[in-house]
């Protein structure tokens, strides 16, 4: 029964905001902190079909690929044929193609890296039901496979039978890191990173906690420093945009969200992606382009950093109307699993009669609080700091950080419904 009202509540949200966005501005116009600046097309007027999946690049040469075919016509998910193409970056000539690059049954490529001198791409079952996945490995000069591994065969309890499809990869700190996808409620609809030593032999698994609602999640994955990755979501996704997570040494809290800037960057941000110079390059499958942009600074949510100790029953540090001892509890419905320092992390706004909060998150009060102070660029005169929460900083949805000036679907609405219940009473 909670499902089938949580269901609801998100189509709702949905509904509302899509309707809500019509009268206004949405988010990520020219006017938010930061984001993905156009610059230039670094390849353009490429085949139909060939910047389906990602890109790649090893400082001489891009290396374009797809899991479909020049001649797939629109909604067809038939019709692939695993095509890499070697373009020079110098003068954008096409140097190589190598067609059926790797065998369409049961792969299917998704994103790639060239990492230690050789291109690695993630390939999964081509069924999307299907928990099937590969790295293959190609030698840069001829395109050849060169290695293949296996991450699961969706039955040996390893993190691809949990965690949905391998999507993208990268190497860091001795180890490659995969991200998974989520796909379809798999691992609750959240993404998730796993790491592997060279082998590929699993070392651990590391959830995203974001919930795509059934859709594709992460595509790509890159560290860009000692302590910070960066993903794409596919579009489509309620959180569709390029992301910066920062690793704490045994998870990743999400830091900051990037979306396009301006309009002549229409490539869908849910493919893959490869950095030279200080630059990001995207694979436009829609407009068969490798569209090359500027990540542009955006504040990171700040951090909470009182630190009185936990205080007996009913003590409530962070005044949130969640005791102490209740938060630091493992059931998540009764206020657990939260930080008794962070007063942002029960979504409780308002009691009954639209009185003071009353320490439950409801669907009257609460819920539908949230849902008419929406604000997604933060200057509607519905705005109220009081119903504004900042990204989760993890290592749970509900974890939910200070106000970030926004009031949107997919961090405060979203918010919101996924507390729906929990109490503190």
């Amino acid at each position: 029964m909670r499902f089938r009202v949580l269901l609801a509540l998100g189509v709702l949200a949905v509904t509302f905001a899509a309707s809500m966005a019509l009268a206004g501005p949405r988010p990520g116009s020219a006017s938010a902190p930061g984001g993905l600046r156009y610059i230039a097309n670094a390849l353009s007027g490429l085949p139909n079909n060939a910047a389906w999946q990602g890109v790649a690049n090893d400082g001489t040469y891009w290396y374009v690929i797809t899991s479909q075919a020049t001649t797939k016509p629109p909604n067809d998910l038939g019709n692939e044929e695993n095509t890499i193409r070697k373009y020079r970056i110098s003068d954008g000539e096409l140097v190589l193609t190598k067609t059926n690059a790797y065998s369409t049954e049961p792969g299917r490529f998704s994103s790639g890296e060239v990492l230690l001198g050789k291109l690695y791409v993630a390939v999964r079952h081509r069924q999307v039901g299907n928990f099937w996945g590969r790295i293959a490995v190609f030698d840069t000069d001829t395109l050849e496979v060169v290695e293949a591994y296996e991450l699961s065969d969706g039955n040996d309890g390893g993190a691809f039978g949990v965690y949905g499809i391998p999507e993208g990869i990268d190497y860091h700190d001795g180890s490659f890191w995969v991200a998974f996808s989520g796909l379809g409620g798999v691992n609750n609809g959240m993404s998730a990173v796993g790491r592997y030593d060279t082998e590929f032999n699993e070392v651990a698994v590391f959830d995203l906690f974001q919930n795509t609602l059934g859709h594709f999640g992460a595509q790509d994955i890159s560290w860009i420093s000692a302590d910070e990755i960066v993903i794409n979501i596919h579009d489509g996704s309620p959180y569709e945009e390029f992301q910066r997570w920062r690793w704490t040494g045994s998870g990743f809290t999400l830091d900051a969200g990037y979306e396009q800037l301006d309009d002549t960057f229409d490539v869908k941000l849910g493919q893959g992606f490869t950095w030279l110079d200080g630059y990001v390059y995207f694979a436009a499958r829609v407009t068969d382009r490798i569209v090359k942009a500027e990540l542009l600074a955006r504040k990171p949510t700040p951090t909470i950093t009182p630190t009185p100790t936990k205080q007996p029953d009913p003590g409530d540090t962070d005044g949130d109307g969640c005791s102490d001892q209740r938060e630091n509890g493992p059931d998540e419905t009764l206020g657990g699993q939260r930080d008794y320092k962070n007063p942002h992390d029960f979504y409780d706004v308002l009691g009954g009669g639209g009185g003071p909060p009353d320490r439950i998150i409801d669907l009257s009060n609460d819920i539908f609080g949230v849902i008419i102070h929406y604000a997604p660029t933060g200057t509607e005169p519905t705005y109220d700091v009081n119903f504004d929460r900042g990204p989760s900083a993890g290592p749970n949805v509900w974890n939910m950080g200070p106000p970030d000036g926004v009031i949107d679907l997919t961090n405060d609405i979203l918010g919101v419904i996924q507390q729906y219940l929990h109490s503190c009473q």
